[in-house]
């Protein structure tokens, strides 16, 4: 069988087919800039006359795909949907960031359309309709109405077993007799107004009115004879707090499925947490991935987590999977503005945190409330690492270990070093580099050190920051920098002046394996 793959840049196309290609062996794969953009027909025709049995292969979005040949579109959620999927037909895979022996597992029965059923909901996108039932087997699913319109929900009530399917009305289709729901179990959202249909079983709020308080939207969800979905925009840990005790009060009843009101989901870690959840691999949302959803344990009694703000490019969760997988603990990105802080390490205790990674800018927070500090943590007033015994919270700080491992093998007591930004790295970055320079990187202006007209090193420690590049007339020899992602800052400008260049990830690797040290101790 021929298959074409797609997405957008960087989403890890090549890295998915030695995956796919490990795990079949058998399969064929290209990718068309080899050939030419338009090379895809004669190709295909290849292929085809010599039977292969198999065979993938990577095209550009939008390119003309014969009606015959799957597409499936890679996305990924920590990275923004700029692209959407140009074809109504492709399949859509959410792929996580990094791989592990379980991660690939669960890929792989994806793949071969074996991956058991999982508790909770696959939520229904239009090209599940279009492929039938095949490809979601016997997973329950949710089916909403602003996402299939009436065609779509019309297949749902036609191919899917009653019990195995609920349908959530809501706005963006015509209440005609054709889906009026028959022998299924559904739900109507108040945001629509009166029910044309019969008394609904359940209902579900999804629309928050402007200046409308979450007591005001539980109000409205005051109903003690109906299953009710409260699937408003969640403002803050202490609402996300309030709306799980309303959940919790009747579980058996009441579904609490917060959702951000900003671009980039917020609690999506909390809905990993639960027993069941909706899950969806279509766009970026609070909803988790089939793949995330999969991968979580679901017989925990406590987790842990990496706290930060913005957290959600970490690579902790895929790094300490392992470690906490075999203590059957999940580990989560929980990003955490400071100003919530009390509110969030609140919340999070209660729902069973027992271990944490702590970055940039909660660093100094979760020092203050460590009932006990290592000797590093003191001695640089910040915590990276966190860890729950009896009624304290315990930290330390592995970051000059990290720091250690990156720069080894340079003379780190030389003037002709500079530091671009800082954050929560400063204070062991002012420990091992004592006489390099120190520069603000939104302002541009030396914070701390001698300056430097002409550094032989550059650290870059700005994290992301855009359009905050260093002096044009320095040119380091080499830039280190803190960062570990594709798209770092550090990497461009490095890149851009020619420049050595040294990513984070041993920093982070070294750093990560003495926070798991740390951890051992104590739980």
């Amino acid at each position: 069988m021929l298959n074409c793959i797609s997405g957008a840049r960087a989403v890890g196309k090549k890295s998915f087919l030695v995956r796919l290609q490990k795990h079949r062996p058998w399969a064929r794969v290209f990718d068309l800039n080899d050939f030419g953009s338009d090379a895809l027909p004669s190709l295909i025709a290849t292929l085809e006359k010599e039977s292969v049995r198999e065979a993938w292969i990577i095209v550009d979005p939008g390119t003309s795909v014969p009606a015959h040949i799957p597409i499936l579109w890679l996305r990924r959620d920590d990275l923004p949907d700029l692209l959407p999927c140009p074809w109504t037909r492709a399949s859509v895979l959410t792929l996580r960031t990094g791989s592990s022996e379980a991660l690939n597992k669960i890929e792989e029965q994806w793949i071969d359309a074996t991956l058991p059923p999982q508790p909770g909901r696959l939520l229904l996108e239009p090209w599940h309709v279009l492929k039938g039932t095949e490809w979601f087997g016997s997973q329950r699913v949710l089916a909403r109405s602003d996402m299939l319109g009436e065609e779509g929900l019309q297949r749902v009530m036609e191919q899917v077993p009653p019990h195995q399917a609920w349908v959530s009305y809501r706005s963006g289709v015509r209440l005609t007799r054709a889906i009026e729901p028959r022998g299924i179990a559904w739900e109507w959202d108040l945001a629509l107004g009166a029910c044309p249909f019969e008394t609904p079983p359940g209902l579900c709020l999804s629309t928050r009115r402007m200046g409308q308080t979450l007591q005001d939207c539980l109000h409205e969800l005051d109903y003690e004879d109906r299953h009710l979905r409260l699937e408003v925009p969640i403002l803050s840990f202490r609402e996300l707090a309030a709306g799980h005790v309303w959940q919790e009060l009747d579980p058996e009843r009441r579904i609490f499925s917060p959702r951000t009101a900003e671009a980039l989901p917020r609690w999506k870690w909390y809905h990993l947490l639960q027993r069941e959840a909706v899950f969806r691999d279509g766009a970026q949302s609070d909803f988790p991935s089939t793949l995330e959803w999969a991968a979580v344990p679901k017989d925990f009694d406590s987790f842990a987590a990496v706290l930060g703000d913005p957290v959600q490019h970490s690579f902790t969760p895929l790094e300490q999977e392992e470690f906490f997988s075999s203590r059957k603990m999940p580990v989560l990105a929980v990003p955490v503005p400071p100003a919530e802080w009390r509110d969030a390490m609140d919340f999070l205790h209660a729902l069973g945190l027992r271990a944490a990674a702590v970055t940039s800018p909660l660093k100094s927070l979760a020092f203050t409330i460590c009932s006990r500090k290592s000797e590093a943590a003191s001695r640089l007033g910040a915590v990276n690492t966190l860890v729950r015994v009896s009624d304290e919270w315990r930290g330390t700080n592995t970051d000059v270990d990290g720091l250690r491992s990156l720069l080894q093998g340079e003379d780190l007591g030389q003037p002709d070093w500079v530091v671009w930004g800082g954050g929560g790295t400063r204070g062991p970055l002012e420990e091992l580099l004592p006489r390099a320079s120190y520069y603000a990187a939104r302002s541009r202006r030396l914070d701390h050190g001698p300056g430097c007209p002409a550094p032989r090193a550059l650290v870059w420690a700005a994290g992301g920051l855009e359009g905050a590049e260093p002096f044009e007339e320095w040119s380091p020899l080499v830039v280190y920098d803190l960062n570990y992602r594709s798209d770092s800052g550090g990497r461009t400008y490095a890149s851009k002046i020619g420049a050595a260049y040294v990513s984070g990830i041993s920093m982070f690797q070294r750093q990560a394996a003495e926070q798991r040290c740390f951890w051992e101790r104590h739980l």
